[in-house]
């Protein structure tokens, strides 16, 4: 009785893990209606507030890591980068709006180390797509480990073959999370190749060429890392997070804010309070170059907790198996939440377009 009684319990156990393995998928089919149905900018989602919304879940975040997004002007083209929450491989997708409706997002047909992925963004036509990579091209020994930013453009036939930005001989930096103002300007993170120090700089472009870049002053740059900056379309503000600056930070990365102002200098950038950070954390963000919507990432986590009680087992997976759990996802919100930000004197005067 007692072997019986063993037995029964271990083939319990079993299907259990069996079932658990075995949760059903989405077809091909099913998968492709969720997408073919969507229509209008931003794959048709209800445009957010001035808090803070989960973006397209279970579309675009979901239950994995989703890492950066960008759209084209228009917001009817948008690449985003995703990673399994079992590994470190990301992968950088392509979906756009066709004949009314949104195509089945599909991997970026290019790979040059999808490690790089999370660090790629589309220009405001949709033709370019600017990305970080460790591909060599003749550096010496020391920096052949740092990344670079390059440039892909799309042609009648495909994408192109990438190009690096020469920044010159004299710059050593490491640079990533490039951003993009409507002419293009490039603001990027740099780092030194040993990695104990990184701000931002911006490399104009003039000419079809990208200049030298400029690190930019001390107003947003410190001796914290100022990592993953996003433009404005008009260069009138610039977001980027931080984990280590002086200040008041709610989690592990906090967004902060500086301005462009009649001077030609930035304000002292300040941290974007409760209304967007929390005690998770919050970067990564890309602004829509109509300017009306801030995108950014967090790992925020809703309900953490069923009423606290305990969990079934369905509960627990359907926790798990969905976006807000903990993996990082895509918020978006109207742009309009960063008027209360502004130092005042800018409130009476509205935005002020960067001119050089």
């Amino acid at each position: 009785m007692g072997k019986n009684i063993l037995l029964l319990f271990i083939v319990l156990v079993l299907g259990i893990l069996l079932n658990s393995c075995n949760q059903p998928e989405l077809s091909m089919s099913e998968e492709e209606s969720k997408f073919s149905n969507l229509s209008g900018s931003y794959l048709g989602q209800k445009f957010p507030g001035q808090s803070p919304e989960l973006f397209a879940p279970g579309l675009i975040s979901t239950e994995h890591n989703e890492l950066k997004i960008s759209f084209s002007l228009n917001g009817k083209l948008c690449i985003y980068i995703t990673s399994n929450s079992y590994s470190s491989e990301c992968f950088l997708l392509f979906s756009e709006l066709k004949d009314g409706n949104w195509l089945e997002p599909k991997e970026i047909p290019f790979s040059y180390g999808r490690e790089n992925y999370e660090r790629a963004t589309i220009s405001p036509d949709g033709k370019k797509i600017f990305f970080t990579s460790k591909r060599s091209e003749g550096e010496s020994q020391k920096e052949k480990n740092r990344n670079n930013i390059w440039v892909i453009e799309q042609t009648t036939t495909g994408w192109g073959e990438p190009k690096k930005i020469d920044f010159g001989e004299e710059f050593h930096y490491s640079c990533s999370y490039p951003s993009l103002a409507k002419n293009e300007n490039l603001y990027f993170q740099g780092c030194t190749l040993d990695f104990k120090d990184c701000d931002i700089f911006l490399s104009k472009y003039e000419n079809e060429k990208y200049l030298k870049p400029e690190k930019l002053s001390d107003s947003i740059n410190s001796t914290a890392y100022e990592l993953h900056p996003a433009i404005a379309p008009d260069e009138s503000y610039l977001i980027f997070d931080s984990g280590n600056r002086e200040g008041n930070n709610f989690g592990s990365n906090d967004l902060y804010i500086s301005f462009y102002d009649e001077n030609n200098s930035w304000t002292q950038a300040v941290n974007m309070g409760t209304i967007i950070n929390t005690s998770s954390t919050e970067r990564r963000t890309f602004i829509t170059y109509d300017g009306k919507y801030i995108f950014f990432v967090s790992n925020r986590v809703e309900n953490p907790t069923l009423n606290n009680q305990s969990m079934t087992k369905s509960q627990v997976w359907n926790h798990l198996n969905r976006p807000s759990n903990g993996s990082e996802d895509f918020y978006w919100v109207d742009a309009k939440v960063i008027e209360d930000l502004k130092p005042e004197h800018l409130k009476l005067r509205g935005n002020y377009e960067k001119e050089f």
